[in-house]
């Protein structure tokens, strides 16, 4: 019922407020990897025709993508240089950006550049918005980077909590306010896209996740407040959080996690968020997804 909806859709007369195209966006999303007719007379042989479609205007634009040496980050940049994006990759670890650039290929044109940088130290971080800025501008960011320790609020220590905010708020905050400052220079309507979790959504079960959660409902806070400035200022860049489940990511070898039983659960690959980027961006100049949230089918974790 569902698909005949959407199919009879097809055959009526877009409006402004209705175009066709938004009709079968989401459908699009989902069917993507299949060769669906819907119809071909009307300019469209398959639903993921629609979707490379709507990416065409981002090729050869410039994406800065942070956390892109492994994980969620390096799955978006190498999906966004494929798409034909320039992607400045960041990460601390320089060798595994390098590798990163060799191994992606993109018909279209696009590829990675590495860019080996600690974005919780401010004059890297602008080094950051300057290499974009030597590319041609900033079109996109992606504040990917992040970390999760698990730590407890009465005994724990603060450098640890430290360290998550550092990276997952501040730095996050940073280069938007670094991009915002590039796009407004250049003139380029972009899209930025925080990546922050389901943990921004609710209060964990048990101990040791909640100053981790404390950063995602930070970022989630200053996402929404970074939206209300781009609207008071009329602004017509998107701002969008993608929040996943579980993923299987080196997050948890790193954040005193029990990897195993993690690994064990309902679990996301990183190309699946890669993925849900791609279709942020695909969404038409006037549509904005303020929030997205992925998680594995089976995933009984709450946030």
């Amino acid at each position: 019922m569902f698909l005949k909806r959407l199919i009879g859709d097809s055959h009526r007369t877009p409006t402004p407020h209705y175009p066709l195209e938004d009709s079968l966006l989401n459908c699009s999303y989902c069917l993507s990897k299949s060769q669906f007719l819907i119809n071909p007379a009307k300019g469209f042989s398959s639903l993921f025709e629609l979707r490379k479609l709507n990416m065409d205007r981002w090729v050869g634009k410039i994406a800065v993508v942070t956390g892109a040496s492994a994980g969620i980050g390096q799955g978006i940049a190498k999906l966004l240089a494929e798409e034909g994006m320039i992607v400045v990759a960041v990460a601390r670890r320089e060798d595994r950006l390098k590798e990163l650039a060799a191994s992606t290929r993109s018909k279209k044109g696009g590829k990675v550049v590495p860019c080996a940088a600690d974005i919780t130290k401010n004059d890297q971080l602008l080094k950051v918005i300057q290499q974009g800025d030597a590319l041609g501008g900033i079109s996109v960011l992606v504040n990917n980077a992040g970390t999760a320790i698990n730590t407890q609020v009465t005994d724990g220590e603060i450098d640890k909590w430290r360290t998550m905010f550092e990276l997952n708020v501040f730095a996050m905050g940073g280069l938007v306010r670094e991009a915002l400052k590039s796009m407004k220079k250049t003139g380029i309507v972009g899209h930025i896209i925080n990546i922050s979790s389901i943990s921004a959504y609710g209060v964990p079960d048990g101990t040791g996740k909640h100053v981790y959660n404390g950063t995602k409902h930070a970022v989630r806070l200053v996402t929404e407040g970074i939206r209300a400035e781009l609207t008071a200022a009329k602004s017509k860049v998107k701002i969008t959080m993608v929040s996943p489940g579980l993923v299987d990511t080196e997050i948890f070898g790193v954040g005193d996690w029990e990897v195993e039983r993690m690994r064990a659960l309902p679990i996301l690959k990183p190309e699946d968020v890669a993925l849900a980027c791609v279709q942020v961006l695909s969404t038409p100049p006037h549509v904005l997804c303020t929030d997205y949230i992925i998680r594995p089918v089976g995933e009984t974790i709450p946030a």
